[in-house]
């Protein structure tokens, strides 16, 4: 997956943007490739793409690789049993939805090996 270059960010964002914005792109480029090793492949079907599927302490993640609105991807987090917390789609990266919590911890620890509960 490509990192989003500087001049993707428009000019006079505000910087609590910019660090949703950086979280977004460390969260898909931890999340994806644990997604697609540690996830359930859910095959495509006529009213249903093809996806990947992966609980997480307290949450569950779902990986489109090929969205059809998002061609590159889209990643979704919800918290078990109720409301989206994430979702993002790259190329470029787009934060479409992002409330802060301790799913970010949960997906950043990831990168530095600490694992799931």
């Amino acid at each position: 997956m490509r990192s989003m270059p500087r001049a993707m960010v428009p000019r006079g964002t505000p910087k609590g943007r910019l660090i949703r914005l950086e979280i977004a792109k460390q969260v898909v480029e931890i999340l994806v490739p644990f997604a697609l090793r540690s996830g359930t492949h859910v095959p495509a079907e006529p009213h249903s793409p093809e996806h990947f599927k992966l609980g997480l302490p307290g949450y569950e993640l779902s990986y489109l690789p090929r969205a059809r609105d998002h061609t590159h991807g889209l990643l979704d987090i919800w918290i078990k049993g109720g409301r989206k917390v994430f979702s993002a789609s790259w190329s470029p990266l787009e934060v479409i939805r992002f409330q802060r919590g301790d799913w970010i911890d949960l997906a950043l620890g990831l990168r530095q090996g600490r694992g799931v509960c």
